[in-house]
């Protein structure tokens, strides 16, 4: 079934799972590449300073699914230098936590979403294990450059704060 994009996002959001079919890892553009499954996609960057990726998969799923297409696509795991989060839910920071303990990768969000993942003690609430150790915040309109890259932030609060 086809669903109109508004609809999709606002109207009959579909869940994605842990299970939704995986992509062949393919090279979209000359330096980005598409991993991971049809309703959790990364993507990597390649960057004069090394690969960016734009969300991380789910915890479960690093060996099975985000290192085995990341080796497919014939990209090195010990040189993604970053993790941008599209925001901070458990299907986008996946293997962010691995690559940053075994590598020193960073990691960036928005304040927002670093709240979600870590919750402020006052909060009560506990912080996710899988997430990732708070690295870097991201602010709407921000640019962060890496190399010969560059990301302009934009926030797009709804489907999280962040």
């Amino acid at each position: 079934m086809l669903f109109r994009s508004e609809e999709f996002f606002c109207e009959k959001p579909v869940p994605n799972l842990a299970n939704d079919p995986l992509i062949e890892p393919t090279k979209i553009f000359d330096n980005v590449w598409a991993i991971g499954s049809t309703s959790t996609t990364i993507y990597a960057i390649n960057t004069s300073e090394g690969f960016v990726l734009i969300d991380a998969g789910y915890p479960d799923q690093v060996n099975s699914v985000v290192l085995p297409q990341l080796k497919k696509a014939g990209i090195d795991e010990s040189k993604i230098k970053y993790v941008f989060l599209g925001h901070g839910h458990v299907d986008h920071f996946g293997a962010a936590k691995y690559l940053q303990s075994k590598y020193g990768t960073k990691v960036a969000s928005t304040e927002a979403d670093w709240e979600l993942m870590i919750p402020p003690a006052s909060s009560g609430k506990q912080a996710h294990p899988d997430a990732p150790k708070k690295d870097m915040v991201l602010t709407d309109g921000q640019t962060v450059k890496i190399g010969d890259f560059q990301i302009q932030v934009v926030t797009i609060p709804g489907h999280t704060a962040g």
